[in-house]
């Protein structure tokens, strides 16, 4: 086992430390029942779970269906997946690429969406804490939250593993763009683009999160979208920024779910 001390981390790109910190072996699964401080209706998780396009929310009611051709990205109607085409065409591509390649890689690749998903709340809640966006919003075109994560469901063959405790978080990093190794040209686009696009929708931008399993090699890209609320929502405070990253692992891998 390899741990690097938090002061080697600067010399690694993103893709790079992922692979070392896979070295970290998770401790087992605790347990196979839904965590006492999860909220059984994951009621922040589901306002979350939103159309690709206009942003409606599961939350209040409205019914989401998948993209015909790749069945990840979620929309509320045919109208809004016509209207998302042009900015959904390449994902859907890659999505679909994705899906051919070897069975231990598409259901790795989903376990860490799902894994994800359940934790989208505190992703979010993150975000708002550790960027400083009251002060900068621009941060979000220039640096990226990278989350560290290692594959824990093989570590107990006698335990089901719980959708939201898939993974083990080992380290969590404000970094930028450009340190992000081979993805660094595509997630610049993204970002750009992305942003752009939020921009146009009355929104201020988007942070981009990139969820990386080390030892299987996949990257789960997770915008996290913020309008005006930053001046108001005390999430957004300087003073919140403090241990964000202790909170962040504390309801990832004990499997807290909001």
């Amino acid at each position: 086992m390899f741990s690097p001390s938090p002061a080697s981390f600067s010399e690694f790109s993103a893709e790079a430390l992922a692979r070392l910190l896979s070295g970290l072996v998770p401790p087992k699964v605790p347990t196979q029942q839904r965590h006492p401080s999860s909220n059984p209706r994951e009621s922040l998780r589901k306002e979350l779970d939103q159309c690709q396009n206009c942003w409606r929310s599961r939350g209040s009611g409205k019914s989401l269906m998948k993209c015909a051709g790749c069945r990840i990205e979620k929309y509320c109607s045919k109208q809004c997946q016509e209207n998302a085409w042009p900015s959904h065409r390449v994902k859907c591509k890659l999505n679909r690429r994705l899906q051919e390649m070897p069975s231990d890689v598409v259901d790795t690749s989903k376990a860490l969406r799902l894994f994800t998903s359940k934790h989208r709340p505190i992703i979010t809640q993150t975000v708002a804490r550790a960027f400083g966006l009251r002060s900068d919003p621009t941060r979000c075109l220039r640096d990226v939250l990278v989350i560290f994560l290692s594959d824990r469901r093989n570590i107990d063959s006698s335990v089901i593993v719980r959708r939201e405790m898939s993974f083990y978080a080992t380290d969590a990093q404000i970094l930028p763009v450009e340190q992000l190794g081979q993805q660094a040209s595509e997630v610049k686009a993204q970002v750009q683009r992305v942003n752009q696009e939020m921009r146009q929708m009355g929104h201020v931008g988007a942070v981009f999160v990139l969820l990386l399993c080390g030892e299987r090699q996949i990257t789960n890209v997770s915008p996290v979208g913020f309008g005006e609320e930053i001046m108001t929502d005390e999430l957004f405070n300087e003073r919140c920024r403090i241990d964000w990253k202790t909170d962040l692992f504390k309801h990832m891998n004990e499997g807290i779910v909001l």
